[in-house]
C-alpha cells in the first residue's frame, strides 16, 4: 500500500491519496510512492516540489548519481521527470515525522481499488486530523 499527502507552502492540505499495490519490497513501495505523487503534481501543474521520505534508500538513489537500485525502472522514470523544468528536492525524515503518511496509507480498505483520493483531510481511526 502506497499514501502521499500534498500541502501548499503554507501547509495546507491539497491533496491525500492511497492506493493498494500488491506484493512489493518497502524500497520498491517507496519509489512507487514518489513516483506516483510526482504524477500528480505534475497533472496538477505544480512546479516546485518537496519531498519527505522515512526510506533513506529510496531517497539516496534519487539524489546520488550511483546508486545500487541505479537500474530500477522506478527511479529511472522518477529522474526522467523531475528533469522536468520545476525545482524539487527530497529529504529523508524519521518514520515519526511520517506519520501522516503512515495513517493514510493504512486507510486503504478495498485492496482491489484503484487509487483513492482525498481533497479534505481525513478523520482517522484515532478520532483527530491530520493537520
Amino acid at each position: 500500500m502506497i499514501g502521499g499527502v500534498m500541502r501548499d507552502k503554507n501547509g495546507r492540505w491539497i491533496l491525500g491519496y492511497n492506493q493498494f499495490l500488491g506484493s512489493c519490497s518497502i524500497l520498491e513501495v517507496e519509489l512507487w510512492g514518489i513516483l506516483n505523487s510526482l504524477v500528480i503534481a505534475l497533472d496538477r501543474g505544480f512546479d516546485s516540489l518537496i519531498f519527505l521520505s522515512d526510506n533513506l534508500e529510496a531517497v539516496q538513489a534519487i539524489q546520488v548519481s550511483y546508486s545500487r537500485v541505479l537500474n530500477s525502472a522506478l527511479v529511472r522514470r522518477i529522474r526522467q521527470l523531475l528533469a522536468k523544468p520545476m525545482q524539487w528536492s527530497i529529504y529523508h525524515v524519521s518514520r515519526e515525522d511520517n506519520k501522516e503518511i503512515d495513517e493514510l496509507t493504512r486507510m486503504t480498505i478495498d485492496k482491489k481499488k484503484e487509487a483513492c483520493n482525498y481533497l479534505e483531510c481525513p478523520q482517522y481511526e484515532l478520532g483527530h486530523n491530520l493537520k
